[in-house]
């Protein structure tokens, strides 16, 4: 908040589950999908162009002009549940 004063605007996005480049082949499995899926309210793990609508809003939206030192959880939910942030883990193969 000390960058206020010179109407710099600080702000993050915490996102949830997204498969990027190097976690898609593996978030996108039929395992992965099954395992995650289950604990997110909304059923669906999140996009790249999801975050990225919330970066362009904190941006250039009028309603994100008074907004300063707040972080942005986008995650299906996922955080509002009782039993998160424990997630769940996959079965070790042997």
């Amino acid at each position: 908040i000390e960058w206020a004063q010179a109407n710099v605007r600080v702000n993050a996005i915490a996102p949830g589950i997204v498969p990027v480049e190097r976690t898609a082949e593996m978030l996108n499995s039929p395992e992965a999908q099954t395992l995650w899926q289950s604990h997110l309210p909304l059923r669906s793990m999140g996009t790249v162009e999801q975050i990225a609508d919330a970066c362009i809003w904190l941006l250039d939206s009028p309603a994100s002009q008074w907004m300063t030192g707040t972080a942005i959880t986008l995650d299906g939910g996922m955080l509002a549940r009782a039993n998160m942030p424990i997630r769940p883990r996959p079965a070790e193969n042997d």
